[in-house]
């Protein structure tokens, strides 16, 4: 009988913990993005860092991977990498985001500049996907869908 009910103390201890550490991403705020520098690295490859401001009244937790795909309209125009981010908890601060990544096909480099020229980076729209883990070793999936640059 004692240990149907430790059993069941672990299995609630487990479900507190996972309900703690699943919940905390629902009040993650990201403001002021902005791009500092684009460096083509060849013809289809370039690195790009921004800096991005996070709200997280959270706890910290790491981005494991981080992939983002700006589009013009519809169609990808970069797909762009990055990780091993941590976001700290209980803060509101800007961080540097270093990527690398790749033109679509088809699209080169001056067509993209072009595009940022010519409509601003109005023109641009995001899809970005994080992969993010807590201290308590949780990990989950956010996707975002045409963010508006």
């Amino acid at each position: 009988m004692t240990e149907g009910f430790n059993r069941f103390f672990v299995c609630l201890a487990a479900v507190m913990m996972l309900a703690g550490c699943a919940s905390q991403y629902r009040d993650l705020e990201f403001s002021d993005l902005r791009m500092v520098s684009v460096s083509p690295r060849s013809a289809q490859d370039i690195g790009l860092t921004a800096e991005l401001t996070v709200s997280n009244p959270g706890r910290t937790f790491v981005v494991d991977t981080l992939e983002v795909t700006l589009k013009a309209g519809d169609s990808p125009v970069v797909y762009l990498r990055s990780g091993g981010i941590e976001v700290e908890g209980k803060t509101s601060r800007e961080y540097t985001v270093p990527m690398h990544g790749s033109l679509a096909e088809g699209i080169g480099l001056f067509t993209v500049m072009g595009t940022l020229m010519d409509h601003g980076r109005d023109a641009l729209k995001a899809d970005v996907r994080a992969k993010v883990k807590t201290k308590c070793g949780l990990g989950k999936t956010l996707e975002y869908n045409d963010i508006q640059l």
